[in-house]
C-alpha cells in the first residue's frame, strides 16, 4: 500500500497538468482511506467506514487543488503572464496566507461550533 501511495505523490510532485496533480492528491487520500479502513474495519461502524472513505479523498483532493492553483498562479506570475488581481490575492502572495488564515477564522470557526453543538450532550 505504501508504495501506491508513493506513486500518486511522485505524481503529484511531478506532474504539471492541474488536472492529472489534483486526481492524484485525491487517489492518495483514497488509497490511505483503504489502508485504514483495512487495518482498522473492525473498530468502525458502518456510517464510520463510508464517512472515512469520502471525507478523506475529498479532503486531500481540496487540498491538492489548491496546491496545484498555487503552484499554477506562480508558475505564470514568474513567466510574467497576466494574473487577475484576485487570483494573486488569493493564490499568489505571502498575503493570501492572511487572507486564508482570516476566512478559516470566520468561516471555519463558527462551522466547527455549529457542527460542535449538534453533537454535544448533556
Amino acid at each position: 500500500m505504501l508504495a501506491i501511495i508513493a506513486y500518486f505523490v511522485q505524481i503529484f510532485e511531478t506532474d504539471s497538468r492541474w488536472l492529472r496533480r489534483v486526481l492524484a492528491a485525491g487517489a492518495c487520500g483514497l488509497a490511505m482511506s483503504v489502508a485504514i479502513v483495512l487495518k482498522h474495519g473492525e473498530k468502525f461502524s458502518l456510517t464510520e467506514t463510508i464517512a472515512v472513505l469520502m471525507v478523506l479523498p475529498a479532503c486531500f483532493m481540496l487540498a491538492g487543488c489548491l496546491l496545484a492553483t498555487i503552484d499554477y498562479v506562480r508558475t505564470r506570475i514568474q513567466s510574467g503572464a497576466k494574473i487577475g488581481w484576485l487570483t494573486r490575492v488569493f493564490f499568489g502572495s505571502m498575503l493570501s496566507l492572511w487572507v486564508w488564515f482570516v476566512l478559516l477564522l470566520f468561516i471555519g470557526f463558527p462551522i466547527a461550533v455549529f457542527i460542535g453543538s449538534l453533537t454535544w450532550k448533556r
